[in-house]
């Protein structure tokens, strides 16, 4: 008989699954009593390397752990064969009825994917096409652990381009592109960071501002225009202006119809007003593939900062403290941000999923998906009159 030394050595989690598939339960049978009926079992494994693992004698079970050199279905085989044995089989893993937890160390400081029901989302089944999200933003850092698998790439190897300098060096030394490329499409179970989306998102970096360039509405028309023949299919646009620019306007059009149908998500602003009197742009262009996002707190409340609007403001989504990937002298980080800059990045996710799994609609359906599953609350003064569920909109 196998002896073991319970209690100083720890299974890892795979480990674990191994042994319970060498875990036999054997239910014996006959009129003799459960003691005499064990024990009759125990001599016939006689031979077999084992150690007894437990037993319900209401039930006359006897449960065992095979060892490593045992072959499982010889001694099933055996043990069927005789006649005191009633049953016996293999032990399973059983299924929990919950989405399986991440493994990401930082997943239980971010409260927003569990208000959106992001896991649940996530786990949904169905076929999902990829997705390619542009950033149009300060770049994004490309080594970070959390976004390296999700990158966009062309043949070439590049992640984007840099609009400023006319080249592919997308690096972010200023971090808010890499917070938004974080909340939009961070990598889940990598065992590193934080948790974001297991579906297939692709991060385009599209930089167009940095700490010597301010950003301007031309350099980010220049962003759009690069992007979308390259296969964008949501831009990130968490930035804004008071001035309903008609060039910037034409490139935001442009990006919803055929052949792009590209969903543009916009941030409603930071200044705690009401965009229905005093607009911002591009989230207060009234097209279709427009969709203006204002902020919420943990409360699915209106922060003080959070634009808003009913009528112009289609959504809220979570945009207070909100954990994400960041970047310091190419050093990966992750830090908390707030503004409707975070609510923008959690539509475009959103928006990228739904596309994944109904790659014919139109930006205007899936905007209406999103106003339609939102979760409702009195506080949040836009069209949806709600906040975001990732997983009702899925």
């Amino acid at each position: 008989m196998m002896q073991s030394d319970r209690g100083q050595n720890l299974i890892a989690p795979d480990a674990a699954y191994a042994v319970i598939y060498r875990q036999l339960v054997i239910t014996l049978r006959g009129n003799a009593e459960f003691p005499i009926l064990r024990n009759r079992l125990y001599e016939l494994l006689k031979g077999v390397e084992y150690e007894p693992l437990g037993e319900i004698p209401e039930f006359r079970m006897v449960a065992i752990t095979l060892g490593p050199g045992e072959d499982v279905h010889a001694v099933l085989g055996t043990l069927r064969n005789h006649a005191i044995v009633a049953t016996a089989e293999q032990d399973r893993p059983l299924r929990l009825g919950q989405v399986p937890p991440v493994n990401d160390p930082l997943y239980w400081d971010q409260w927003a994917l569990r208000r959106i029901s992001a896991e649940a989302a996530w786990a949904a089944a169905g076929a999902a096409a990829s997705v390619t999200v542009a950033i149009v933003d300060t770049g994004i850092s490309t080594g970070h652990p959390d976004l390296a698998g999700h990158l966009w790439s062309d043949a070439a190897g590049h992640h984007g381009f840099n609009v400023i300098a006319g080249n592919h060096q997308v690096e972010d030394l200023d971090g808010h592109g890499t917070l938004l490329a974080g909340t939009v499409g961070a990598i889940s179970n990598n065992g590193v960071g934080i948790a974001g989306t297991q579906w297939p998102i692709r991060l385009m970096a599209l930089k167009f501002h940095d700490e010597r360039t301010p950003p301007s509405a031309w350099l980010a028309t220049l962003a759009i225009a690069w992007a979308l023949p390259r296969g964008a299919r949501v831009i990130t646009a968490a930035w804004d202006l008071g001035i309903p620019l008609d060039f910037l306007r034409q490139a935001s059009d442009a990006a919803g119809h055929p052949p792009y149908r590209t969903i543009f998500v916009a941030g409603a602003g930071n200044d705690g007003l009401d965009n229905d009197v005093l607009p911002t742009y591009p989230a207060s262009y009234a097209l279709p593939n427009v969709i203006s996002v204002m902020a919420s707190d943990e409360d699915d409340d209106k922060p003080g900062f959070s634009n808003y609007g009913a009528t112009t403001v289609h959504l809220a989504a979570p945009g207070v403290r909100i954990l994400s990937t960041h970047a310091y002298l190419a050093t990966p980080q992750w830090r908390m941000y707030s503004g409707t800059s975070p609510a923008c990045a959690h539509v475009s996710s959103a928006a990228a999923l739904v596309k994944a799994l109904h790659p014919g609609w139109t930006p205007a359906q899936i905007r209406a998906r999103l106003i339609a599953t939102a979760d409702p609350s009195p506080y949040l003064r836009c069209v949806a009159r709600g906040r975001l569920n990732l997983a009702q909109a899925i």
